[in-house]
């Protein structure tokens, strides 16, 4: 097993155009702790009559940000001015993730890439995403959550912790789909583990079997074999609806067109999304 860990990096303040930022991946099963943040250089607040610049304006010497904003490099090189937060990991009351700076932290607005997508740290990902999956699988930006906040994830999802703090990624929710190394873990579902899937289902999935869609409560049923005898999937419409951190994406039907084995992927998936181990078919 590969256990899902977070990439951070600390995001640069403006000092001058040349900043860069120093990326650390965590490692094991904890996340990258004490310092996920640095930085040289303050926050925001105009001084000298320069003109103040507002949360996600660009920011220079000559037009710094105004009070309670700090003036951050963004993923495509630029510096916005950002607002400042109290508490990293924590989510911001716009949805994004509270990341720490020189200067305390900041409710970092910088990156772009989709859920779902790669990343090599916190900083590439769109606002409210971490970084999360493992040097083996790969890092993936996936939807934040920390359990000191008011719930972000979905109703049929849960916030995965990492490490010993609160923070961590939304996961699918005990039910098909799920994570799991034992049944118990299932809410009455049979786990098909990793182990015993031989790699086919990272992490294991909460599955049961199944003849049809109306078996699988909110999951769908998918033929294993001639006899259409199969087992419940979990259904997507994108990646952010699947376990993305830990090596699953959604199989559409313009997916599998991509793939070497496009006619069985597409026989499999048929009209509809499914969870699968990434590099299917």
């Amino acid at each position: 097993m590969h256990p899902a860990v977070p990439r951070r990096c600390r995001v640069p303040l403006f000092v001058s155009l040349l900043a860069v930022a120093a990326c650390t991946a965590g490692g094991g099963d904890t996340a990258a702790g004490g310092g996920s943040g640095t930085g040289t250089g303050g926050g925001g607040g105009a001084g000298g009559g320069a003109v103040e610049r507002m949360k996600g304006e660009t920011c220079t010497t000559a037009r710094p940000c105004a009070a309670g904003l700090q003036c951050v490099r963004s993923d495509d090189g630029a510096y916005r001015c950002m607002e400042s937060c109290p508490t990293e990991d924590r989510l911001c009351e716009d949805g994004a993730l509270c990341t720490a700076s020189g200067s305390g932290a900041v409710c970092y607005t910088g990156g772009s890439r989709d859920a779902g997508a790669t990343c090599t740290s916190g900083l590439d990902c769109a606002p409210g995403l971490g970084c999360y999956g493992n040097m083996m699988n790969g890092f993936r930006c996936v939807r934040a959550c920390n359990t000191a906040d008011t719930n972000r994830c979905r109703g049929d999802e849960t916030c995965r912790i990492v490490g010993t703090g609160t923070s961590g990624y939304c996961t699918v929710a005990p039910g098909v789909g799920a994570a799991c190394t034992m049944a118990s873990e299932c809410n009455g579902l049979s786990c098909e583990s990793e182990a015993s899937s031989a790699g086919i289902f990272p992490r294991g999935m909460c599955t049961k079997r199944c003849t049809s869609d109306s078996e699988c409560s909110d999951g769908t049923c998918r033929s294993l074999n001639d006899a259409g005898v199969g087992l419940c999937f979990r259904a997507c419409a994108s990646d952010d609806g699947c376990r993305a951190a830990e090596n699953w994406q959604c199989m559409t039907p313009e997916v599998c067109a991509t793939r070497p084995m496009s006619a069985e992927c597409g026989a499999f998936v048929a009209d509809a999304g499914v969870c699968l181990k990434r590099g299917s078919f």
